[in-house]
């Protein structure tokens, strides 16, 4: 994505924010164990690299999560096929406080 390219990075900024808050959202830490501990980090990770690109104005941070988004959705749905019959633990049953 061209860093002058200001509706495309400010339209792939808001999708990114709004997936990674989500999935944020979604985790069930109480039940989740070690995974959900791990995913928390990771979305906050990603949240942070977005600010970054904002104060930034550098694109490459946007596309690096991205990257990281594809790779987890990757693994993720190797894990599904896997672990089929299990019920998921990283999602939250109740609303978040």
């Amino acid at each position: 994505m061209a860093a002058g390219d200001i509706p495309r990075r400010k339209a792939a900024l808001s999708k990114l924010t709004a997936i990674i808050g989500e999935l944020q959202n979604t985790l069930d830490l109480d039940r989740g164990g070690q995974l959900a501990v791990d995913l928390e980090r990771l979305y906050g990770w990603a949240m942070h690299r977005l600010l970054d690109a904002v104060v930034a104005r550098d694109p490459a941070p946007i596309d690096e999560v991205k990257r990281m988004l594809e790779t987890l959705r990757g693994r993720l749905a190797g894990d599904r096929h896997e672990t089929r019959g299990r019920p998921p633990v990283t999602h939250r049953t109740t609303s978040r406080g």
